[in-house]
């Protein structure tokens, strides 16, 4: 989500890319926009921080539901406080309550909607081993 191909530092404009502090899992923006990081792996960290928006990446691979629940509680500033949650969806419990919740809002993507930043080769391996599966 920081580094890498599409990472905020990476997609950025160079005059609005935002500073990396890796010791603190912040990101800080030339406007004084923050955001802080944290793993599904340490739930614990969680707990008491406060924010108006996070992100919820790989949420179906969380090993435990408490860095959900812990994010949720702390979802308190502002007037509107909201989570985005991506993920390669998998029949969880956590996703399907997530999915009945009324007040979520469900988009969704195939590998075929992204095949203009994809390499051709994968794209042709993908879809050689997968079309027309459930996968």
């Amino acid at each position: 989500m920081v580094e890498g191909e599409s990472g905020f530092s990476r997609i950025c404009p160079p005059w609005f890319r935002p500073d990396y502090e890796a010791s603190k899992r912040r990101l800080t923006w030339p406007n004084g926009a923050i955001i802080t990081l944290y793993s599904a792996e340490q739930p614990d960290k969680l707990r008491g921080p406060e924010h108006d928006f996070g992100w919820a990446d790989e949420f179906c691979t969380y090993k435990s539901p408490e860095a959900w629940d812990n994010f949720l509680m702390g979802l308190r500033l502002g007037l509107h406080p909201q989570a985005m949650v991506t993920t390669t969806p998998r029949p969880t419990k956590e996703l399907r309550d997530l999915l009945k919740d009324p007040t979520v809002v469900v988009t969704r993507g195939r590998t075929l909607d992204n095949a203009a930043n994809l390499a051709p080769t994968f794209l042709r391996k993908i879809l050689a081993k997968f079309e027309g599966t459930r996968l």
